[in-house]
């Protein structure tokens, strides 16, 4: 599944063209909007629904560009824990980074 093929909230997340991807397209926060990661209460910046064949654990692997900013972070990061983040959350249950 591509990200901009999900459900987007139009007030923070756009289609943008991202050439390193295969079908050259990903979706990016709008510009000058900050992250909602850590934050309470707050609603999601993609949908995506998944019809499942059964009940079972399943894998859910993402793959990630980064900007200047993105990229800056990730060479400085020490570990993990100094990464960058998102938060997800199934079936509405208790979000996770």
């Amino acid at each position: 599944m591509q990200a901009e093929t999900a459900q987007l909230s139009s007030g923070r997340a756009e289609i943008v063209e991202q050439t390193s991807f295969n079908g050259k397209k990903g979706v990016s926060l709008k510009a000058g909007l900050t992250s909602n990661v850590r934050k309470s209460a707050t609603e999601p910046d993609l949908v995506f629904r998944v019809q499942v064949p059964e009940a079972a654990r399943y894998w859910i692997r993402t793959h990630a560009a980064t900007d200047a900013k993105g990229t800056e972070t990730m060479r400085k990061a020490k570990g993990k824990r100094d990464s960058m983040y998102m938060t997800l959350s199934i079936d509405g249950g208790r979000p996770t980074n």
